[in-house]
């Protein structure tokens, strides 16, 4: 009576473990890749897979193993790899930009130049979409006014940071809002100089505070292309104008204005291709500033009121082309 016990008992431990292994394998023929954490995709048949590792044969024979931890998702049967989303869930980017930038006071002066830049950015994608970048620009402008004065030095910094929510319209097709804070300093460097008329220049320091408010548009080709259009608005803060005036004459005190309404605007496409883990785009983009006449402060000079003095209304307009390798 004990064997037969015995042997019903064996048979079934052997048949729950013969139904155990059925099951995982049935599942693992479902699964025809993985999408890793880095967006990477992995086509081919799970070989082995427990909560340390992935064990997978692609279709042309290679067997490679990965840390469970690094995948994201699993692709099923009759699941299209295009699925995932057109962007990885941590990408750095950095890349320089050329740019011709225009810069008018109506009926007062024009300043127009090139300006050579370098930017980097860091974007996190994990359905809450974040992004930090910074620019840096130095350019050469020329001055026109009642006089003219060529190849002042221009610099210009930008810091932005956004947020926003990732929404996949279609397996490849992905609609970001975003919302953020930014900051841009732009430094006219005219001190020391003498224009055509005799006029001496000054610094001329500008600073904005704002918040861009815009949406990304990415569309993916197969995980090989990508093309983004972004609109942004630019919901103007603040400004601050400083004029160095003691530049021109030590009896001048320097003048500062706030700028409180204005306006910016931009757009880019974006054309990226993707290599392995890198990509490279390129981005032709256009900035456009307009930004309203500033409060009215004393001009000092020796140590008392001469006049008054503002920044009048003024607006600038950038067009350019940035490219960017992503890692």
């Amino acid at each position: 009576m004990r064997t037969f016990k015995s042997i019903i008992s064996s048979l079934s431990f052997i048949s729950i473990i013969i139904i155990s292994c059925s099951t995982a394998f049935a599942q693992f023929e479902t699964i025809r890749g993985i999408e890793l954490k880095d967006g990477s995709v992995i086509s081919g048949k799970i070989l082995k897979m427990n909560t340390s590792e992935i064990i997978i044969q692609a279709k042309d024979g290679k067997i490679s193993t990965y840390k469970f931890d690094n995948v994201q998702s699993f692709i099923k049967e009759g699941q299209d790899v295009s699925v995932t989303a057109p962007v990885k869930y941590h990408t750095w980017e950095i890349g320089p930009e050329l740019s011709f930038i225009e810069y008018k006071e109506p009926d007062v002066m024009r300043e127009k130049g090139m300006m050579y830049g370098m930017g980097a950015a860091y974007t996190y994608h994990n359905n809450v979409m974040l992004k930090a970048d910074a620019k840096l620009s130095y350019g050469q402008v020329d001055y026109q006014n009642s006089g003219t004065l060529d190849n002042i030095d221009d610099y210009m910094l930008e810091i932005r940071a956004v947020g926003g929510y990732d929404f996949k319209l279609t397996p490849s097709l992905m609609l970001t809002p975003f919302i953020g804070f930014g900051y841009r300093h732009l430094r006219d460097e005219l001190n020391g100089r003498v224009t055509s008329t005799g006029a001496r220049g000054y610094l001329r320091e500008a600073n904005y505070f704002y918040s861009p408010v815009g949406v990304t548009l990415l569309k993916d080709f197969n995980k090989s292309w990508i093309i983004g259009l972004t609109v942004e608005y630019d919901l103007f803060w603040k400004g601050r104008q400083k004029s160095h005036l003691s530049n021109a004459s030590a009896a001048y005190g320097d003048l500062e204005n706030n700028q409180n309404s204005g306006y910016g605007l931009r757009g880019s496409l974006m054309i990226k291709k993707i290599v392995g883990r890198m990509s490279y785009s390129l981005e032709p983009f256009i900035k456009y500033w307009n930004i309203d006449k500033s409060d009215i402060q004393d001009v000092i000079y020796n140590g008392v009121i001469w006049g008054y003095g503002w920044e009048p209304q003024n607006n600038s307009t950038e067009v350019g082309l940035r490219f960017n390798v992503g890692f």
